[in-house]
């Protein structure tokens, strides 16, 4: 195990983090939602006894296809009729033709029909996901965008033509002032009260002294104390103490930390598969629910968290999250390096620490284009399920790397012979008497 102390980054900086949404709600039956038109549309095939030599599936709906985008050069892009190909173009629009560039309108469908927050930082600038900053209000920005694309059929390429010329928000209350009162949803009537979102002359509310204060509040602070205040007393506490109060603000403002924070390494995070970073953020709620901040601090700050859920009535909510335990009873001073290899890989902006380039092999690279690739092959281990982090330290510290990764990520014969070469380490150690 690698001991390593680390800086938490602030929390309020992060713009982008996973959690569950509201879906688009509206009292009165809807059309059925349409999807944008593709400005292209399938071709026929002119010889239909192909199709007697290998039988295509439908993108939209998996059934037989006969016809093919006309625009496009992926070889698998069979529609078995238009209103398919349009039910898909949302997503296939960024496959068809790469050559092609892409608006923000389009990055932000796409993310109506996930269900998600846009990830595309310059589509978040332009659709007001970074000025609404909460989690909260993103969420109903999220939900008047769906209510806008899927249930009034307003198309991506209008919506951009809205942005461009500055209209975005008239034609956003016009679109929704045509139905009636009763049935606009939940969250036209928030964005009225919120157009700040949208509109850069108007000041927005301080958010991030809102989150901060709610931290403050729950460290038993007074909710009447100026942010001043508060960072005069905070300069004064011992570093883990910093830490924990910037990570309860953070969950208090339903966030939870990205890998691009420490805070993701040092309160177990780094466990999940992204899909259950948020059960991990709701286990911690259901924690401070129950107990104060001071024995959330000291518990952190002595590697017993563990001990606490168990404590607090959460063990089987614990342990049903794989190797959290392992994490929780070294951190926030001890932690394997396999936990700082995944946070460098899957971070957008991870820092490269001695422990994993020795350890995991990218101090064997050349250049950056292997470092690159040895980066790649990793990433590819941690999106596999079936990887399983602890084995991956365990043939690392026997010398076997490659060996185990070898069965969960695909290589091709030249690339095996690169990764064989990079994943090398001193391992296993002499013993010594």
């Amino acid at each position: 195990m690698h001991a390593h102390e680390s800086l938490v980054r602030s929390y309020f900086s992060l713009l982008f983090f996973s959690c569950p949404l509201l879906s688009y709600y509206t009292e009165a039956a809807s059309p059925p939602p349409r999807q944008p038109s593709p400005p292209h549309s399938v071709i026929s095939m002119a010889d239909q006894s192909i199709t007697k030599h290998r039988m295509h599936k439908c993108r939209g709906c998996d059934e037989p296809a006969t016809r093919r985008c006309s625009a496009c050069a992926v070889p698998s892009a069979w529609f078995c009729s238009v209103k398919c190909q349009r039910e898909v173009w949302a997503f296939h629009k960024f496959e068809c033709n790469k050559r092609k560039s892409i608006n923000t309108a389009y990055h932000l469908a796409r993310a109506v029909y996930q269900d998600v927050f846009p990830e595309d930082p310059q589509t978040c600038e332009d659709y007001g996901f970074t000025r609404a900053f909460t989690v909260q209000n993103r969420s109903k920005l999220l939900g008047l965008y769906i209510g806008l694309i899927q249930y009034q059929n307003v198309e991506p390429k209008t919506i951009h033509r809205w942005r461009i010329q500055g209209t975005l928000i008239q034609n956003i209350k016009t679109t929704f002032e045509k139905l009636p009162r009763n049935n606009r949803g939940g969250y036209y009537p928030w964005f009225l009260q919120n157009q700040w979102v949208l509109d850069s002359t108007q000041a927005a509310p301080d958010l991030r002294l809102q989150l901060v204060v709610r931290g403050w509040q729950y460290a038993g602070g007074s909710a009447s104390a100026t942010k001043e205040e508060i960072d005069a007393i905070k300069a004064t506490w011992p570093e883990r103490k910093r830490e924990c109060l910037a990570f309860c603000s953070c969950l208090l403002g339903d966030w939870h930390p990205s890998p691009d924070q420490q805070a993701w390494l040092t309160f177990g995070f780094c466990a999940c598969q992204e899909y259950t970073e948020s059960r991990l953020a709701l286990l911690y709620k259901k924690l401070m629910e129950r107990c104060s901040f001071g024995k959330l601090y000291a518990a952190y700050a002595s590697s017993s968290l563990k001990a606490l859920f168990y404590s607090k009535g959460l063990k089987a909510e614990f342990d049903n999250i794989p190797h959290l335990s392992d994490i929780l009873e070294g951190s926030p001073t001890m932690s394997k390096s396999v936990w700082d290899l995944k946070q460098f890989v899957v971070a957008k902006a991870g820092t490269l620490i001695p422990p994993v380039g020795v350890d995991y092999g990218f101090f064997n690279c050349k250049d950056e284009m292997e470092r690159a690739q040895l980066k790649h092959v990793y990433s590819q281990f941690f999106q596999n399920y079936e990887a399983d982090p602890i084995k991956l330290h365990e043939a690392a510290i026997r010398g076997r790397t490659f060996e185990y990764i070898d069965t969960l990520v695909k290589l091709n014969k030249k690339d095996r012979k690169t990764i064989q070469r990079l994943v090398k380490n001193p391992y296993p150690l002499p013993e010594f008497d």
